[in-house]
């Protein structure tokens, strides 16, 4: 949807709508100007970037020391190498110390913390030693479109399920209980789907 337009409220987003949400994650854009451009609220752009975002591994040869007090540390040899191969790289400079060192503290990147949650428009991005979080529309939108299709695709329960199901359940209706109640008795061992929580007509 293009600027100008407007979602209508529970309208999900296109791929189109990820196209340009993607576009302005590399622009720098924040979420209310993403927002404006495809017409709907900045909530809803926020909470699609940390819903769909994928996690993208550096590999461990490459992985930077995540400790807190990194800069200012003078550590050396906290692997307790002795003798002639006693380590002479300054700790900070070394992975190993994420895992040995006593006073290590994690401090990743913030950016998994923080807007706008994604790597997409950091000028640091391939530089940067840290675990990626990345924003791509196309993954995204295959995501969002196999959560619809499983949604689609009825009460995951067996022909004898439901029969057993049948037996408990509808005596009780028909004596005026409600479902909920069904639900919560001793005698129930079958979760009831949320499609069918709810009293019969």
């Amino acid at each position: 949807m293009k600027e100008g337009g407007r979602h209508e409220k529970g309208q999900h987003l296109t791929w189109t709508d990820r196209q340009e949400i993607q576009q302005g994650l590399r622009q720098k854009r924040n979420f209310r100007e993403i927002a404006e451009i495809i017409g709907c609220a900045p909530e809803t752009v926020s909470k699609e970037i940390q819903k769909h975002r994928y996690h993208k591994e550096v590999a461990s040869s490459q992985r930077a020391n995540r400790c807190g007090k990194r800069d200012k540390c003078r550590r050396r040899n906290v692997c307790g190498k002795k003798g002639n191969k006693k380590c002479v790289i300054p700790c900070r400079e070394c992975i190993a110390c994420n895992k040995r060192c006593p006073d290590f503290e994690d401090k990743p990147c913030r950016i998994v913390e923080k807007a706008p949650y994604v790597c997409n428009g950091c000028q640091k991005s391939r530089t940067c030693l840290f675990d990626k979080y990345l924003y791509n529309a196309d993954c995204a939108h295959r995501e969002y479109e196999e959560t619809l299709r499983k949604s689609r695709r009825g009460i995951n329960m067996s022909r004898d399920e439901m029969n057993a199901l049948d037996a408990l359940v509808s005596p009780l209706i028909r004596q005026g209980q409600p479902i909920a109640p069904v639900y919560k008795g001793p005698r129930s061992s079958i979760v009831i789907p949320a499609g069918l929580n709810r009293k019969a007509g």
